[in-house]
């Protein structure tokens, strides 16, 4: 078979799945397996050897089954980069590059010497973007997972930005320095466990720490908060980023925890999705 050949199959397959957008799919799938441009395919008509084939076929048959395409393929653009993921780690959200918009929005030089730290760090997606961002700061990301610091760990070696960062295995902030970060992002679990049941099929191939918000939703948000606090400097920035209709009790959270609401921010749907608030 000539690649115009497993495409028009594949797309049958993906299609009969009710897969969203099947023949985009497996034109990516099929180019992402044999490294070569979109744009570049309908020209390559000689046939694939069988490894090639049999390759293809076993991630579009992962697809099927529900398995997100990021896994499949092994990475997820995010705001200016692309974040190597697995099953270990969150697939980045479009959502969660607000928190990214806000912090770069509300520092006045970025060219400063600002240290981060990112709570719940999972691929490093955050951490990474925001030290790409900003040049000459300093950043540790935190998380409960080794195998997701090891994700992490090849998102920052990727961007070269081993010298300005540094992760530490810890529940939260926990053994983190007190009053040394000058901004602070978290994208806690925030999907209540009712909720849980009703993910979508590729949903539900995400590691259920990162999603498992407690009954609520906002168990994550609770637990981290005392750490949060005292990783600031005294008007240290942070940004949290929430799930659908948690805005007023994640605010009353935050705001009893020694720090002021400054800006919600919606997303592109409408939803409340980051709250920024200052250290004091």
């Amino acid at each position: 078979m000539n690649i115009n050949q497993i495409v028009s199959h594949a797309h049958i397959l993906l299609k009969k799945a009710n897969i969203r957008n099947p023949r985009l799919e497996a034109n990516l799938i099929i180019s992402e397996t044999l490294k070569i441009n979109l744009d570049d395919m309908p020209a390559k008509t000689e046939n694939l050897n069988n490894q090639h084939t049999k390759n293809i076929f076993s991630k579009i048959d992962r697809r099927i089954k529900g398995e997100p395409y990021a896994y499949i393929i092994g990475n997820k653009p995010f705001y200016n980069l692309n974040i190597i993921v697995d099953k270990n780690v969150l697939i980045p959200r479009p959502e969660t590059e607000h928190i990214i918009e806000t912090a770069l929005a509300n520092i006045q030089n970025i060219e400063d010497k600002i240290n981060i730290i990112d709570i719940g760090v999972g691929s490093g997606a955050i951490l990474c973007t925001l030290l790409d961002k900003l040049p000459n700061a300093y950043g540790i990301g935190t998380d409960i997972s080794e195998k997701a610091l090891m994700i992490a760990k090849k998102n920052i070696k990727k961007y070269r930005l081993n010298d300005r960062s540094n992760l530490i295995n810890t529940s939260w902030g926990n053994s983190i320095k007190n009053h040394f970060f000058d901004l602070l992002t978290c994208n806690p679990p925030y999907v209540s466990e009712k909720s849980l049941t009703n993910l979508q099929k590729e949903v539900k191939y995400e590691p259920l720490i990162a999603l498992n918000g407690g009954e609520k939703g906002l168990d994550s948000l609770r637990d981290l908060l005392p750490s949060a606090r005292k990783c600031l400097k005294l008007q240290g920035k942070a940004f949290f980023e929430i799930g659908y209709n948690q805005c007023n009790s994640a605010q009353e959270l935050i705001s009893n925890s020694h720090f002021r609401i400054q800006n919600v921010i919606k997303d592109l749907a409408g939803i409340e999705r980051v709250i920024f608030a200052t250290a004091i």
